[in-house]
């Protein structure tokens, strides 16, 4: 049995009266990477090895991500988000200079660095979990 990552990418809105994080991205489709699934979060491999130790699902996710989550009943696992840049060096980590991976992935890197030029270093996460 094959494990799975779900993603999706927010980013966070500032207005006069404060901030809330809203969904840019909902279950991206992705392909199966288990080097880099260790390297966002220890899946599949060594937990030592994941870039940040999983993080849960963010209590400030937006309200869409929540409901996404939630259709998972339970099946999801190693629940988790990375700032752009975190993801980059998961990404860049688990190619350990062979870029052998998916296009999905590579464009979920040029997309979060993109989205950072605008939203700022922390105003842009990638949300995800796993299932098995």
């Amino acid at each position: 049995m094959g494990c799975n990552s779900h993603i999706s990418i927010e980013v966070l809105e500032k207005w006069s009266g404060g901030t809330q994080w809203d969904t840019w991205a909902l279950d991206i489709p992705e392909g199966r990477d288990y080097q880099l699934y260790e390297a966002m979060a220890g899946v599949r491999g060594e937990e030592y090895k994941a870039v940040v130790a999983p993080r849960g699902i963010p209590t400030d996710a937006s309200n869409a991500v929540k409901y996404w989550i939630s259709r998972a009943d339970g099946d999801g696992h190693t629940h988790s988000w990375l700032y752009a840049d975190e993801f980059n060096k998961a990404f860049m980590q688990s190619q350990d200079g062979n870029f052998a991976t998916s296009n999905v992935w590579l464009a979920v890197d040029r997309v979060l660095d993109s989205l950072a030029q605008v939203y700022g270093r922390e105003g842009v996460r990638l949300i995800f979990f796993f299932d098995n």
